[in-house]
């Protein structure tokens, strides 16, 4: 029993002399933390009291199911212009592109493949999803009293390859912007105008990112402005097909 109390006396012994946090002195030296205070950042405001960020040029990433204010919606759009038109697996789809307007009907449109062709379909309902919502029966029937026009038109391998190429490099550079506020606090958000959305299909899953009236100009604009060709050359017979042309190489040039 002595030796017992010996050996513990020996481990407690540095503790009793020197105090706990002595006896566990590292030897490394000691990081000094200092406080954060947030009156110290000072932030740069414009003319109309919003904080000024370099050019933000990229698309952000879609808003997910536990995200978004409205998924009810986002879950019509898909069942009645994607899934119904599109297939359930999407299996030969390459890209997607949807507009949705704040007043006027959605417009969904993509690209896909039948063999070794190329197709550019469009998918536009008659009256807007949004305003034809039956918000008490939307949830049990997912039905919708809308009439929907389908058009479609073959496009060339190089015209496909150059499309891809333009969604997929894109979408892999989705990237979350500054946060806009203005001088009172308040977040700056999209309210009416329109948004775009954009899905890439690969090998191993979809990648979407979206822009909500982008800036004329950037990148995102230039490639909703190729998406509403899109829409006019399956539209038109007369669409010059040329004038894509010069809108994708002006986005591949950017």
């Amino acid at each position: 029993m002595k030796i017992r109390y010996f050996f513990f006396l020996l481990l407690i012994l540095p503790t009793l002399l020197f105090g706990k946090n002595e006896a566990n002195k590292s030897e490394e030296p000691a990081i000094e933390i200092s406080p954060f205070d947030a009156n110290d950042i000072v932030f740069d405001y414009d003319e109309e009291g919003y904080l000024e960020f370099e050019e933000f040029t990229e698309l952000t990433p879609s808003e997910s199911f536990f995200t978004d204010y409205f998924p009810e919606y986002n879950m019509l759009v898909n069942k009645h212009l994607v899934e119904d038109k599109f297939g359930m697996d999407n299996r030969n789809l390459e890209f997607l592109f949807i507009e949705i307007p704040s007043f006027i009907p959605e417009i969904v449109l993509g690209m896909h493949k039948k063999e070794d062709q190329y197709y550019i379909k469009a998918i536009i309902p008659k009256n807007s999803i949004w305003h034809s919502m039956d918000e008490k029966k939307w949830f049990f029937k997912r039905k919708l009293k809308v009439a929907i026009n389908v058009f479609e038109k073959p496009i060339s391998k190089k015209l496909a390859d150059d499309l891809n190429f333009l969604w997929q490099s894109m979408l892999l550079r989705t990237s979350y912007p500054p946060i806009k506020r203005n001088h009172t606090g308040i977040i700056s958000l999209m309210c009416d105008g329109t948004s775009y959305k954009f899905v890439k299909c690969l090998d191993y899953g979809k990648i979407s990112g979206e822009a909500n009236n982008p800036d004329f100009g950037s990148k995102p604009y230039l490639l909703a402005e190729i998406g509403k060709s899109l829409v006019k050359y399956v539209q038109d017979n007369e669409y010059k097909i040329q004038d894509l042309i010069v809108q994708i190489n002006e986005l591949k040039n950017y």
